[in-house]
């Protein structure tokens, strides 16, 4: 088992960002993303491999105000989402929305408590993280830290962190590196 964890309201706000910058380099509209290819994207840039029979565990962390996954198609956390699953050229994807409770704490505290209770299981055989590491990152680190061993890695906006974000969301958006400037 693998897992991927999403913080998103930051990879919509990237998505929002990213789609607005690239339309006037495009000079066409930009439609929303497509989940199921970005997350496919999204794993292989993580670093999980592509073979048959492998299931990932996509955990996406949300306010509980949050009803909608703005920019990507499908969007509905709760109707369209949620306990969804798909097969992919990956591996088989399993769609779990995790909104934030006051009683379970912030979304950033569910999403780093999910991260520690995978790394301590040491049952996935890559974990990937899609978050805000200038807001909470150095929690997210200090677990890492506590597992030096851990098969994890960051998708980030920051290329010095972990592997370029926009990469795999230019694609899920229909952007081809032949139409940039």
């Amino acid at each position: 088992m693998n897992a991927i964890l999403i913080d998103c309201e930051f990879v919509c706000q990237t998505v929002a960002d990213l789609s607005a910058f690239l339309r006037n380099s495009v000079r066409r509209p930009i439609p929303e993303a497509d989940l199921a290819r970005w997350l496919e994207c999204a794993a292989l840039d993580g670093g999980i491999k592509a073979e048959q029979g492998t299931a990932t565990q996509v955990y996406l962390f949300h306010e509980a105000d949050t009803q909608l996954l703005d920019g990507f198609r499908p969007h509905g956390l709760t109707s369209d989402i949620d306990g969804k699953a798909f097969n992919g050229s990956v591996g088989e994807f399993l769609l779990a929305a995790c909104p934030a409770q006051p009683d379970l704490g912030t979304k950033e505290t569910l999403l780093c408590e999910t991260l520690q209770g995978l790394l301590r299981g040491k049952q996935c055989e890559r974990m990937v993280v899609v978050a805000d590491l200038k807001a909470y990152g150095e929690r997210i680190h200090q677990l890492a830290d506590d597992y030096p061993d851990a098969p994890l890695s960051y998708l980030t906006l920051s290329p010095t962190e972990g592997t370029p974000l926009p990469y795999s969301l230019m694609a899920a958006l229909g952007i081809r590196g032949d139409e940039l400037p």
